[in-house]
């Protein structure tokens, strides 16, 4: 998967504070961004990450972003996803935040056919603290 930008920013009370880094030109070949260990995410009370993804392939899982591995435990998985686990929905995107412990978890997944092959496409997620309605992919 090549990604043309990734935008991560996290805003808190008061200063806002954010990165936004300049885009890449990617080959198709280990494309990736690290960003580092980003503390202002851990006590973030709101979140927006965004990326445009071009896909190769569409048979297989793809990382956009994270703040924790596949099997996360607090922090966040942003991907593209082949088989939606709980849905069984297909090439789609899905988001799935864990705010420690494993106790208070959210995901969501896209509609089937949202990731196609071959084509730029932009794609983001919000997170609101406490919020109900607070996860928007």
């Amino acid at each position: 998967m090549r990604r043309l930008a990734l935008v991560l920013a996290a805003w808190l009370a008061c200063p806002a504070v954010g990165w936004a880094g300049a885009s890449r030109d990617f080959d198709g070949t280990d494309d990736n961004i690290t960003g580092g260990d980003i503390a202002a995410i851990d006590t973030a009370t709101s979140l927006t990450v965004a990326a445009w993804v071009y896909h190769d392939t569409i048979t297989a899982d793809d990382q956009i972003a994270s703040k924790c591995s596949s099997a996360c435990v607090e922090g966040f998985y942003f991907f593209r996803d082949d088989v939606g686990s709980a849905s069984g929905r297909t090439d789609t995107y899905k988001i799935f935040i864990d705010e420690g412990a494993g106790t208070d978890q959210a995901a969501i997944e896209g509609a089937t056919g949202a990731s196609p092959s071959a084509t730029w496409t932009f794609v983001a997620f919000t997170y609101v603290t406490g919020s109900s309605t607070g996860l928007r992919l």
